[in-house]
């Protein structure tokens, strides 16, 4: 043994040599059989389509820019990799339906895993941890469209600021383009990340959060440069321990929405800039009426469910009727109609923030407003109700 980077000693007598080198290029699938480490330029680059890269655990260290390299191709799969090191460790540019499975990054000196140009493709399972600046990190010069971030761990990542990444750039998961759109984020445990857990910087759009694990970052989500018409829709989030749990802005024209989603332990729960005009709408959840910093130029609604159940006279279920929620100053809030068994549920305001005053528009009124039947209605008080539930009987109106 020589003690070469990529030669192996196995009780002073066996020398195993990787099949690969740093620096080598892969052309078709392959599984490594050893550590490919001391790295100083690229670890391996993948130069074909349809290639499948299984590490089998395999160590890929250095200090050099790309851990592993995927450009300008399609169809790539990286998998049960151990990239530690490197300025970014996996970094994918123009690349369509690739998946990125179950690889451990580790010490990235800026980012652990690069995407841009990346369509239609997958991150699952993986484990970021220790990166200097972001964990995932979506840049666009090029679009990032329809991808899937499924299940990964991204922890302890520092967000300190290199050259090549603006400041506003930095966390656990950063969005940074108007190009990020229509992409989907759930399960993933983002916490113990410096700064920011998830950025949306520069009009990222048309995204959705369901089933997220946020705790002991300093800020949970920052919501910045949302375009007219933006969609974001978070579901089921939790956010646990930070100082801001939802900070930024969003603009005029924004829909931003969390539903069903648990605020714990946040010395703020939302805490928007006053500089920009931001709407956020909170949907049954948990969040503290103390612990919300809401400008003047802002409004964020809080509404709860009112699941209505309308029964004819006769008992049976009234099956496709009109539903019309007023809230206490008799504006309209929600519309809805009942499905086959005489049920509809509606969300319905309890009250609304601005100027770091809660304006509270309960009781709310249910009223069936359907052609032909009768204008029956119910009254419901909201207040720290986050769901709720109610009976209407109507009749239906015929000849005579």
């Amino acid at each position: 043994f020589d003690g070469l980077d990529n030669e192996t000693d196995v009780n002073n007598a066996t020398l195993q040599v990787s099949s690969y080198l740093c620096g080598d290029s892969i052309t078709s699938s392959a599984n490594l059989t050893a550590n490919v480490i001391g790295c100083t330029g690229v670890g391996l680059n993948i130069i074909a389509d349809d290639v499948i890269l299984d590490c089998g655990n395999k160590l890929i260290s250095g200090t050099g820019s790309r851990g592993i390299y995927v450009g300008d191709k399609d169809r790539v799969t990286i998998k049960n990799c151990n990239v530690s090191g490197f300025v970014d460790s996996i970094v994918f540019q123009n690349s369509l339906n690739s998946w990125v499975i179950n690889n451990t990054i580790n010490g990235s000196s800026r980012v652990g895993l690069f995407l841009e140009g990346v369509n239609h493709s997958t991150l699952l399972a993986n484990k970021i941890t220790d990166t200097v600046t972001a964990g995932i990190f979506l840049n666009g010069s090029t679009s990032n469209y329809n991808n899937s971030i499924l299940n990964n761990t991204i922890l302890r990542n520092n967000g300190s600021v290199p050259t090549g990444i603006s400041e506003v750039d930095i966390g656990g998961i950063a969005l940074s383009s108007n190009l990020n759109v229509f992409n989907r984020f759930e399960g993933n445990n983002i916490s113990h990340n410096k700064y920011r857990g998830v950025f949306f910087g520069f009009y990222s759009d048309n995204t959705t959060f369901r089933n997220n694990f946020l705790q002991n970052n300093t800020f949970g989500y920052v919501l910045t440069y949302l375009s007219t018409g933006a969609y974001l829709n978070f579901t089921s989030e939790r956010l646990y321990d930070h100082a801001t749990a939802i900070g930024g802005y969003t603009s005029t024209g924004s829909s931003v929405v969390f539903r069903d989603s648990i605020f714990v332990g946040n010395t703020y729960d939302v805490n928007l800039t006053s500089a920009v005009v931001s709407n956020i709408t909170f949907i049954n959840g948990s969040l503290n009426k103390n612990k919300l910093r809401v400008p003047s130029n802002s409004y964020t609604y809080f509404k709860s469910y009112v699941t209505v159940n309308v029964s004819l006279v006769s008992g049976l279920p009234a099956d496709g009727v009109n539903l019309t929620a007023y809230n206490s100053l008799n504006e309209v809030v929600d519309v809805g109609t009942t499905a086959a068994n005489g049920i509809a549920r509606l969300n319905v305001m309890e009250f609304y923030r601005s100027n770091n005053v809660n304006y509270f528009v309960t009781p709310s009124t249910i009223k069936v407003t359907h052609k032909n039947y009768s204008q029956n209605s119910t009254s419901i008080d909201l207040l720290n109700v986050t769901e709720a539930y109610v009976n209407i009987t109507t009749r239906v109106f015929g000849c005579g």
